[in-house]
């Protein structure tokens, strides 16, 4: 029988408790830089991965609220220009082109623009009721 010898220490039974720690020690300190390493990988990846959700949070935020004032710009602009239809079918059913309504239409509608959607709803309403009046009474 041929023996080798080996940089491996014998174990005795008195030893045999250290021998088993020297061996845990050993292992730990093989494998634990790898795990570190590859944790250190995955932590870092997860935080760019939340900063990426949250940038996809506030562009998403950010499209919605230009979204939903496109809406209430194309409303607003719906409902001016169902006024402006009322007021010419009104004017076109009454066959008087007099100048002051022309130039009160411009005003209505310049300041149209500035008015919040239930002032615009009330003055549409005012305004084809008198529309209607002074056309009715002629």
């Amino acid at each position: 029988m041929i023996f080798q010898e080996t940089d491996i220490p014998d174990v005795n039974n008195k030893n045999i408790d250290e021998s088993k720690h020297r061996l845990a020690e050993n292992v730990i300190n093989t494998i634990y830089p790898k795990f570190e390493k590859e944790s250190s990988k995955k932590s870092d990846e997860l935080e760019n991965l939340k900063e990426d959700l949250q940038n996809k949070k506030n562009e998403i935020n950010n499209r919605k609220s230009q979204l939903q004032e496109l809406l209430q710009d194309f409303e607003k602009r719906k409902k001016i220009l169902k006024l402006v239809n009322r007021i010419e079918r009104i004017i076109s059913a009454g066959a008087d082109s007099d100048g002051s309504i022309r130039h009160e239409m411009i005003v209505l509608l310049k300041v149209c623009e500035n008015m919040n959607d239930d002032k615009l709803e009330r003055n549409l309403d005012r305004t084809q009721k008198i529309l209607k009046k002074r056309y009715s009474e002629s």
